[in-house]
């Protein structure tokens, strides 16, 4: 479901399958039945300024991030691993340790799945406190989401999504 910021009226959208169901208001002509597009998204354009979001902000999930932002044993190496970070001013605590992937044609980070949480959850917060300076980043099953702060307005804007590699990281 996708709510609205001010309305009083919920929810603003409800997905059914391959058909979104958008409310502008609570009358039966302000119903409208949004049918998945040819390119794999709903063009919502007539129907106001979107953007992307993420997941729900929950009681639960907020002391899931306490938990997790406060395990040291998330910024510690492991041999053949370096500390990076983001956030130079605000070491250790922004810096998580990493792997370089130095493959033919391609040079990047690989974390260890409990460090991409933490790595998720830094960025996450950080989104929280100052959404115009860092991207929200979440994950969806096993595919971490990064939703750039100022492109996920950009019609056709689509989140950079990263799976991961065999070995699981």
């Amino acid at each position: 479901m996708v709510y609205p910021i001010a309305p009083g009226w919920y929810p603003l959208a409800v997905s059914r399958t391959i058909c979104l169901v958008v409310f502008t208001g609570e009358a039966a002509c302000q119903r409208h039945d949004v049918a998945l597009g040819e390119n794999g998204r709903y063009p919502l354009g007539e129907l106001g300024r979107w953007f992307l979001s993420g997941p729900t902000r929950t009681r639960e999930r907020f002391h899931r991030q306490l938990d997790v932002l406060r395990d040291a044993k998330r910024h510690y190496p492991r041999p053949g691993e370096i500390v990076v970070t983001c956030d130079p001013d605000n070491l250790p605590v922004s810096g998580f340790p990493a792997r370089i992937d130095t493959s033919p044609g391609a040079r990047a980070l690989v974390f260890r799945p409990e460090i991409a949480e933490a790595v998720a959850v830094w960025c996450a917060t950080s989104h929280d406190l100052a959404p115009g300076d860092h991207p929200l980043v979440y994950f969806d099953g096993d595919t971490l989401v990064d939703v750039h702060q100022h492109r996920r307005i950009d019609d056709g804007y689509l989140p950079l999504r990263i799976a991961p590699d065999q070995d699981g990281n």
